[in-house]
């Protein structure tokens, strides 16, 4: 069902970031986000639409483990992946050597 795979994302702080998930499977799919397995909803700052989950300004709580889970409620399916969000400063982003979303 999930089409993307998740690494680790290195997110500068105070800067947006998005993560994305696309998956493909019958309709309609149901589609829940996590962050260190506690459900994620539309706040101030941060919103979430089907597989798109978009933070406008990274803080230390940003933080964690996203889990982006699709299920599929008409065959009784699942399927879900990880990335880990690790927030820097900007002074510090070059430190490490994965992508980064700013």
């Amino acid at each position: 069902m999930i089409t993307s795979s998740f690494l680790e994302t290195i997110a500068n702080l105070t800067q947006p970031f998005t993560l994305a998930c696309s998956a493909e499977g019958t309709s309609p799919l149901d589609w829940t986000w996590r962050l260190d397995g506690e459900p994620v909803t539309t706040t101030t700052g941060l919103t979430v639409s089907e597989g798109v989950l978009s933070v406008s300004a990274v803080t230390m709580e940003s933080g964690g483990v996203y889990q982006c889970e699709v299920c599929q409620p008409l065959i009784g399916q699942c399927d879900s992946a990880n990335e880990l969000v690790t927030p820097v400063s900007k002074c510090h982003a070059h430190l490490y050597t994965n992508h980064t979303h700013s």
